[in-house]
């Protein structure tokens, strides 16, 4: 390993490195690409890796600023999503982030590396160049009394930390005309400042933050601009306006990329085509095009979404030679089509000198995070002064439902309990129970869950175990709930497991299992019930009914508890594909264990054994038999049309509090408070 100050060429073959590629290694920033290509092609070297030491924000530190009284904020090196509930100050992080920035080119000496003006002493700012924080008063800008704020920036630079801190304070008797600040230890600033000179470093380009914001059109015309000029925009918030000019600044294999980075985001072949190349002293005006799907339009007819990403990447790859690029991005719903945000999202984590701030509400953004890049801002995290990341790992399972999380982020404060479902038709099916409750019974909720489905009863124990990991993150002080199917299940051996059900839940917390094989099953629980429906729905002889649903659950009897008959054999099928690793509450259990369970003696427990297969079989030979379609039955030929549909035509059936099954009273008992 060879190291050429803050560059590091680790090669596999001890082969001498020509001069002309030690120069190329002072190249920062492009080395890595130039000098790849370079040896790969002309000096046949095998193998290398060009590490580049690159500076990273390890931790941000808040004292008495807007609404943190005192947090502490240790950030992922690449991304960093905040999500939280409103008005908690995640768009404030922002805004401290880039007031420490206009503190720190303050106190630069430009163009130098010399460093810092003279020595730690106040400078000052004009309160009518802090218009991008959100202040109506100078006051404002404070979380209390007294006015001194402190905003501090970790940076971690070969492998040493520099805590660069701010002080900020107003003056006691005159109202928005200007704040002070200096530095809270000057000595780290010219330790710092030392170690990028050994490293022929600018401090004015050490740190480049970008906000994006939204952009829906750009200039019709924009005049060629030199880099300077390009700066001065981008650093006023004017950086659309100079869109062309970003992109023009680059080779064409910056170019490409740009256009590469654009298509994959929008899913669109995307080209850039500069046609005025070589009449930059010429014209006035850049030529710029942008041809999607072999159709070529000025880049200012195109919609917003790709002016978005265009923008986004423009900048970033224009400032590349930047030690430290800060990429914000406040509601990315707003800027990007929902469509685009995860290829974003993927093309922002590509790049390597970029650290990135997204603040979303977006399941699409959301979704996709990994572990150490989401961060949950609450009174909670406030109140313990640290806004660590979530602990996501090994939460594969729930990671798909992350984004209903994020939805519902702000009922979740407001809720007493949580209630996880197997899937999101219990959900629907409870909800609509309880409309029809209160319509009937005319109570009222007091009480009433956050509903989470787990994708299915598999791996249970260890659904609930990632959620109840992650959940206390976001919120305290919750009871938990479960609501599942019984299945082929006994019930001794369905009790036992809801003792490991509860153990894993936690104190206070309640299992309801359905009297049924599965909600749907439940209906076949009562007779009366099940009798009455289908008076309803087929205006046939009540009699006649009564005498058909005997002699099918007579019949459904009779061939499950012969082993010869077909039904056995089916379902006996469907049990044993059930025992799997992830279903422990089946272990040890056979097929005849299931069936005593459901026909012991002379109580027999019809819903137990009317899976959604038996569910359609009875619905479609009640049809043949009567001439009917209880079901309005079209095309789908489904079972779970066949009972998802009866089930709720229960539902809606429902006229008065007799007609609700048992189940479903027990069921909405447990998981809502009611009030009359």
């Amino acid at each position: 390993m060879r190291q050429y100050g803050a560059l590091k060429l680790v090669d596999t073959k001890a082969e001498e490195m020509p001069l002309l590629l030690y120069f190329l290694l002072l190249m920062k920033k492009r080395a890595k690409e130039l000098f790849s290509t370079l040896c790969a092609n002309s000096f046949n070297i095998n193998i290398f890796v060009l590490e580049i030491d690159i500076m990273i924000i390890k931790l941000i530190e808040l004292k008495n600023f807007k609404g943190f009284e005192d947090i502490q904020i240790p950030l992922n090196e690449k991304i960093n999503i905040i999500i939280g509930e409103n008005n908690t100050g995640k768009s404030s992080i922002f805004e401290a982030i880039l007031l420490w920035k206009k503190c720190f080119e303050s106190i630069i000496r430009p163009n130098k590396t010399d460093f810092y003006k003279n020595d730690n002493v106040k400078r000052y700012l004009p309160f009518n160049e802090l218009r991008f924080i959100r202040l109506m008063n100078d006051v404002d800008l404070f979380f209390s009394s007294p006015n001194i704020a402190k905003i501090s920036l970790t940076i971690i630079y070969k492998d040493n930390e520099y805590k660069l801190g701010f002080e900020i304070s107003k003056p006691q008797s005159i109202r928005n005309s200007y704040l002070r600040f200096q530095t809270l230890n000057y000595r780290e600033f010219t330790n710092f400042a030392t170690a990028l000179k050994a490293d022929r470093i600018k401090l004015t380009d050490t740190i480049f933050v970008y906000q994006a914001k939204p952009v829906a059109n750009i200039l019709e015309k924009e005049p060629f601009m030199n880099r300077g000029q390009i700066l001065q925009k981008i650093s006023l918030g004017k950086s659309g306006e100079v869109l062309r000019n970003k992109i023009i600044q680059r080779d064409d294999s910056g170019i490409n990329k740009i256009a590469e980075q654009i298509s994959s985001v929008l899913g669109h072949t995307v080209k850039i085509k500069y046609n005025n190349r070589d009449r930059k002293d010429i014209d006035e005006y850049i030529d710029l095009q942008i041809e999607i799907d072999n159709k070529s339009l000025d880049i200012h007819l195109q919609g917003s979404g790709l002016l978005q990403v265009a923008e986004i990447f423009s900048t970033i790859e224009f400032l590349s030679n930047t030690s430290i690029n800060l990429l914000l991005i406040d509601e990315p719903d707003s800027h990007i089509h929902v469509k685009s945000q995860k290829s974003l999202l993927k093309e922002i984590k590509k790049i390597n000198n970029v650290q990135s701030f997204i603040i979303s509400h977006n399941d699409n953004f959301v979704s996709d995070t990994n572990n150490g890049e989401l961060f949950y801002l609450s009174q909670q995290a406030k109140d313990s002064h640290i806004l660590n990341a979530l602990e996501l790992s090994n939460y594969d399972l729930v990671k798909k439902e992350l984004g209903g999380i994020i939805v519902a982020l702000d009922k979740l404060n407001s809720t007493k309990s949580i209630c996880f479902t197997e899937g999101d038709d219990d959900i629907e099916y409870i909800q609509h129970l309880c409309k029809k409750y209160i319509d009937v019974t005319h109570k009222k909720i007091t009480s009433k869950p956050i509903f989470f489905y787990l994708r299915g009863k598999g791996d249970l124990i260890r659904k609930i175990d990632y959620y109840k990991r992650l959940l206390p993150q976001i919120v305290t002080n919750k009871k938990y709930k479960l609501v599942y199917d019984k299945d082929y299940c006994t019930v001794n051996k369905a009790i036992e497991y809801e003792t490991k059900l509860k153990q894993k839940l936690g104190r206070d917390s309640s299992v309801f299992r359905h009297d049924g094989y599965c909600i749907e099953s439940t209906l076949f629980s009562e007779s009366n019930v099940l009798i009455n429906l289908l008076e309803k729905l087929s205006e046939k002889s009540r009699t006649d009914i009564e005498e058909f649903v005997t002699n099918y659950f007579t019949n459904i009897k009779e061939n499950l508890t012969r082993t010869t008959s077909d039904e056995y054999k089916e379902m006996n099928k469907k049990f044993k594909g059930q025992k799997q690793p992830e279903r422990p509450e089946l272990e040890n259990l056979e097929f005849d264990d299931f069936l005593s369970c459901a026909f012991n003696g002379d109580e027999n427990k019809y819903q137990y054994v009317f899976n959604k297969h038996i569910i359609k079989n009875f619905i479609v030979s009640f049809d043949e038999q009567f001439g009917t379609n209880i079901t309005n039955k079209t095309d789908d030929d489904s079972i779970e049309y066949y009972a998802s549909t009866i089930y709720k035509e229960y539902i809606n059936s429902i006229s008065t509090e007799n007609d609700f099954l048992r189940d479903s009273i027990e069921l909405l008992n447990n998981l809502f408070e009611f009030a009359d």
